[in-house]
């Protein structure tokens, strides 16, 4: 698991659509920090903070902690609503967690060592069936990734939900022990990839 990162936030004073479109002019993001059973909190972020944690492929996976003052309140993205034409981050939701709370992420599962693998060496592609997995756990134990190592495997190899290695206190949510994550397959034949996963495939063999 990533350390939890700290991010200052400040406490809104002002509501509506004014007062928010303010804030937006003044480099902020209204957000919206809800439940455990405790009142809404309104605050802002500044936008450009937001911004950079967006971009991250595990931001909604990445348990935060929102400084309010003195107040230190850990939190999990939910979700953001962006400017149609400009994509700048309009409003964020957070969930605000404790060290006893169960959640439900999605951890992103990566594939490494590809060319180390004698089928791909060939031209043989991977073929990626499922890029996130989802797990229930504590927010103090959110796996950063899964790591799939690829070194060593040959035409055919399937990898399922079996070879990823679960931290302590996390257990997968909805998903089979024997569901297939990825497999190593013959170009423009043999198990016959979909469209899109071939081109996950393509960018993830070329990298």
């Amino acid at each position: 698991m990533s350390a939890i990162e700290v991010l200052d936030v400040q406490q809104r004073q002002g509501r509506g659509k004014g007062s928010a479109r303010s804030l937006r002019r003044e480099g902020g993001v209204p957000c919206i920090i809800y439940g455990d059973g405790k009142d809404p909190l309104g605050v802002a972020l500044e936008r450009r903070v937001l911004e950079r944690y967006c971009l991250k492929g595990d931001f909604y996976s990445r348990v935060l902690e929102l400084k309010v003052g003195d107040q230190k309140v850990m939190v999990l993205p939910k979700d953001v609503q962006y400017h149609p034409v400009t994509d700048a981050p309009l409003h964020a939701d957070f969930l605000r967690v404790s060290a006893t709370s169960e959640i439900r992420v999605n951890v992103p599962v990566d594939f490494t060592n590809a060319d180390k693998s004698p089928a791909i060496k060939l031209g043989a592609i991977l073929n990626i069936v499922q890029r996130h997995v989802e797990v229930l756990c504590s927010p103090l134990s959110v796996p950063e990734k899964f790591e799939i190592d690829l070194t060593g495997s040959k035409m055919g190899t399937t990898f399922t939900v079996e070879h990823l290695k679960l931290p302590e206190g996390c257990r997968f949510h909805r998903i089979a022990e024997k569901a297939v994550l990825a497999n190593i397959v013959q170009a423009g034949g043999g198990d016959e990839p979909t469209e899109a996963a071939t081109e996950e495939a393509v960018s993830t063999t070329a990298g």
